[in-house]
């Protein structure tokens, strides 16, 4: 049977050192990071940039890059699309454009021995069934489908 589970997740004893020193150590660039200023918006407090760090570290992203890809939404921390692809990618799924214009797009999601294969759509209809079809899908429809397209497949090829 063929799996296409992508992330290696580390475990709770991986993620302390005796003490919790690494925790403590991330913290501390949490607060460093966010005393810079040059993080994103939402990343505002320590604790905040903890809780992407540990998320990153737990899908072995470097911690720059969590913390640019790895958003916060209604209380969860989430992947950015093109984090989720990246990730995908790494394991070996490939990721084909059937179609991308301005009224969807379709991309098939391929395991990498090849056994698998599954196209995921998301088009103008779906995001106005959603209730997202704001300014940003008048704005850059491509986008805006490309995104949606990639984290539907993600979630479900890749999970």
């Amino acid at each position: 049977m063929t799996t296409n589970t992508i992330a290696t997740r580390m475990s709770n004893e991986d993620l302390m050192l005796s003490g919790g020193d690494q925790i403590d150590q991330m913290l501390a660039l949490g607060e460093k990071l966010v005393k810079s200023g040059l993080l994103p918006d939402g990343i505002n407090t320590p604790e905040k940039a903890l809780v992407i760090l540990l998320k990153g570290r737990e899908l072995q992203l470097e911690p720059m890059y969590a913390l640019e890809n790895i958003h916060v939404i209604k209380g969860k921390p989430v992947l950015s699309a093109a984090c989720m692809q990246g990730v995908a990618q790494k394991h070996g799924i490939l990721i084909e454009t059937v179609k991308w214009n301005t009224e969807g797009c379709a991309l098939r999601f391929t395991s990498p021995d090849g056994e698998k294969s599954e196209v995921f759509t998301f088009t103008m209809s779906d995001a106005k069934r959603a209730g997202i079809a704001g300014h940003m899908y008048q704005k850059y429809p491509r986008e805006m489908f490309h995104s949606r397209a990639l984290s539907l497949g993600a979630k479900r090829f890749c999970a």
